[in-house]
């Protein structure tokens, strides 16, 4: 909600930097390809959803769009690869009684009860193990004999990412990323009084690390520079804190760390937030600078209530909330006073959705109160009867809020698009800014001083790579300050469309398709991709992988399915819980339409869903298994029933307002029951499937797709490859170098190719 903010997304995607808010979705946003970290540590929100990328990386040569093939051009020989066998999981029945029904799970054996972070192939059961490494033995054996394109595509991607897509730096004193060319990691520089000082290079931080995985980079006071790390996969982090007087490195907190949204500093502390042996963000804790004391400042006991901390962007407030999907309860503590304790301001007794900021010397809540549904803004301390300072307007939902001295600014959006509103005085009319392109994406980059005269935003679009502007905050006016540098690459040669969709129920669903302008009048292949859950807006972000699939005749699309929040609080509602089922429809009837009237061929339409995503891929698969022509299936959330009655996994407590709850409620059971893709697979002809997984994933873990994968084989008539390819250093992100995630999406990329191609069918 504030420059001051990120957060991640529960059974998807993660933020890798930024800082946390609570109650707000405050994120990182869902982009379906982004193979390396954004630099500039840019945040997005979705309106009050708990608990989350990006590399743009430069676009296509000119030589790639003379030598790529023709759309529907064979990549492989007409008769298809060998495939091996594929190794067939025993059926071990094990019953379930719940809620006086019966269920029978063959394979619930595949799952191990250890947490994550000791995880590994070694400390399994040996028939899991073995399960497992049979596994990657046939993935590997299915796409190696794509390995040359794959090596073509990762060689491509890496090329065109030797353009400078770094940000501009926001001013003196400025935490400024840079990836340099050929490391893949990020280099950290602050300007100071003597020049620009590196106070943090991943690169050398990483040598020698199986995995590496930074979040939460911040200054403290005027000597402290501080961030946090995961050396081993499994989302557990330790705060390492530089002395920028001295130029050493020492560590403030060893373990425990919840790292993303859990990281708060002053000049005289760092404020972060315990992560219990389950996972789950538990307690506000402090620790003193420079010595290591700590202490425990508040415990939360409910599992359904996650914690987010930020600092406000004023600085006066260390803010901390306890949040669930629909409730929120919220705690100050003084930043000044290394000594203060936390005060409530917010019960969660009252069920409101809220977050707290300062300005202008009080402070403001963004809430819910009285069917406010997509937000409005009011003092603190203002009954019912006050005026708001910024009214509700249903479908126009209130997201990211930036609080300056001279104006306070905020995010909304409207017809599915972003837009920026400015107030400089309380109550004037807000200035809006806005641009005029059928889709794109508005992101707010962090740290931005509170005594600013203007506002830094990074305005992107599917054939537009990033660019930087200062926003004067007196009069709305745009400044270009900067943009990405991406060899050889023409926008005019592609053209980006955002169309809307009539789904199964009419809903009107919009979907954001990119191609090349000089395709042809052939039908093209397709990859679709969504998310729709936990309000997340999928962007329409700038993305080079997509366009070396574009290059090579492709059409690329995003449906932005019910869910998602693109629509505001209702859209986001209309596919929850007992509406889930509207995600799929959405999803199929966009394939649908972009076949019958946008030029996309029927036969070679491959879907993409990474987590939450995943689920929506295996509800869209199960309804209709012969639509599409492939799957991608990153870390995907597929044994619903049996992950939401696990009251022991992290999440589950706090996620069953999203969800249901299978434990309790017959009708939540039952209608999980019709949906979770696991339990759904048929007795029909499904196609390639490739699915990830990490074996130190406590969010999505490996199981769920290694059981899904068992289900396809077993029930499948055709002969189409259902594969799990199993990252063992990983958990539900993989390492953050940009050289996995590329080589990762050319994978993606390759098996979508042979998918199309009919290599793997």
């Amino acid at each position: 909600m504030s420059q001051r903010s990120s957060q991640t997304l529960p059974f998807g995607p993660k933020d890798v930097r930024g800082r946390t808010k609570s109650g707000f979705y405050v994120q990182r946003r869902y982009s379906p390809v982004s193979p390396v970290a954004n630099p500039d540590g840019m945040i997005k929100a979705a309106p009050l959803r708990p608990g989350r990328r990006d590399l743009l990386i430069g676009a296509a040569s000119a030589a790639l769009a003379a030598c790529a093939p023709r759309a529907g051009a064979a990549r492989f020989p007409a008769a298809r690869s060998a495939i091996p066998d594929a190794p067939r999981a025993p059926r071990i029945p094990k019953e379930i009684e719940q809620l006086g029904r019966t269920r029978m799970d063959p394979y619930a054996w595949l799952k191990d009860d250890g947490p994550g972070s000791e995880r590994s192939l070694d400390t399994l059961s040996p028939r899991i193990a073995q399960h497992l490494k049979a596994e990657m033995a046939y993935a590997k054996a299915v796409l190696a004999p794509g390995a040359e394109l794959e090596e073509e595509l990762f060689q491509e991607m890496r090329a065109r990412s030797a353009g400078d897509m770094s940000a501009p730096p926001l001013r003196e004193e400025a935490l400024t990323a840079r990836t340099p060319q050929g490391q893949g990691r990020p280099v950290y520089t602050l300007q100071r009084e003597g020049g620009a000082e590196v106070v943090l290079d991943e690169n050398e931080r990483a040598r020698g690390q199986s995995y590496y995985r930074t979040t939460g980079h911040q200054r403290a006071g005027s000597r402290w520079f501080l961030w946090a790390e995961d050396i081993v996969g499994s989302d557990e982090f330790q705060i390492m804190v530089r002395d920028l007087d001295q130029g050493t490195i020492h560590t403030a907190v060893a373990d425990s760390v919840y790292g993303y949204g859990g990281i708060a500093a002053t000049g005289d502390a760092v404020y972060w937030l315990r992560r219990d042996e389950r996972a789950r963000p538990n307690a506000l804790m402090r620790t003193l600078l420079p010595n290591g004391d700590t202490e425990v400042l508040l415990e939360e006991t409910d599992p359904a209530f996650f914690l987010g901390l930020h600092k406000t962007a004023a600085g006066g407030l260390i803010v901390l909330n306890a949040y669930s999907p629909d409730r929120t309860e919220i705690w100050t503590v003084d930043s000044g006073s290394p000594d203060a304790a936390p005060e409530r301001v917010i019960d969660r007794s009252d069920r409101e959705r809220a977050e707290l900021f300062e300005w202008r010397g009080r402070p403001w809540l963004a809430t819910d109160r009285s069917g406010a549904f997509d937000l409005k803004i009011i003092g603190l301390t203002d009954g019912a009867a006050g005026s708001p300072l910024v009214p509700h307007r249903p479908g126009v939902p209130i997201e990211t809020i930036m609080p300056f001295e001279r104006a306070l600014v905020w995010t909304e959006r409207q017809n599915a698009l972003p837009q920026l509103r400015i107030m400089t005085e309380a109550g004037s009319d807000p200035l809006t800014v806005s641009f005029d392109a059928p889709a794109y994406s508005l992101s707010v980059p962090a740290d931005q001083g509170y005594d600013s005269t203007s506002l830094r935003i990074r305005y992107e679009a599917p054939a537009t790579p990033p660019i930087w502007y200062d926003v004067d905050l007196a009069t709305g006016a745009l400044t270009r300050v900067g943009e990405a540098s991406v060899p050889a690459f023409d926008p005019a040669a592609y053209m980006v469309e955002r169309i809307t969709v009539p789904s199964t129920d009419g809903a009107s669903v919009p979907v954001t398709i990119v191609r090349r302008r000089k395709a042809g009048n052939a039908p093209a292949p397709l990859l679709l991709t969504g998310y729709g859950a936990y309000g997340a807006s999928t962007e329409a972000d700038f993305s080079l992988p997509a366009l070396s699939l574009v290059d090579r005749g492709w059409i690329y699309a995003i449906a932005h399915v019910r869910g998602g929040a693109e629509r505001g609080r209702r859209w986001f509602e209309d596919g929850r819980r007992f509406k889930k089922h509207h995600s799929f429809d959405d999803f199929n009837a966009a394939a649908r339409a972009l076949s019958s009237s946008h030029g996309a061929d029927p036969d070679r339409m491959i879907a993409f869903g990474l987590s939450a995503g995943g689920l929506l891929l295996g509800g869209a698969l199960n309804q209709d298994p012969e639509l599409f022509a492939g799957a991608i299936m990153k870390v995907p959330f597929v044994d619903m029933l049996n992950t939401m009655s696990d009251a022991d996994h992290p999440l589950v407590p706090l996620f069953r307002p999203d969800w249901g709850d299978p434990l309790a409620d017959p009708e939540a059971y039952d209608y999980m029951a019709s949906i979770s893709p696991y339990e759904n697979v048929k007795r029909a002809p499904y196609p390639p499937i490739l699915t990830t997984a990490g074996l130190k994933d406590d969010r999505v873990a490996y199981w769920e797709p290694a059981k899904f994968i068992a289900a396809v084989r077993d029930r499948s008539t055709s002969d189409a490859p259902a594969l799990l390819y199993l990252d063992p250093d990983a958990g539900h992100q993989p390492d953050a170098g940009s050289d996995s995630a590329l080589r990762e999406a050319a994978r993606f990329w390759t098996f979508a190719l042979r998918s199309a191609d009919g290599d793997l069918s």
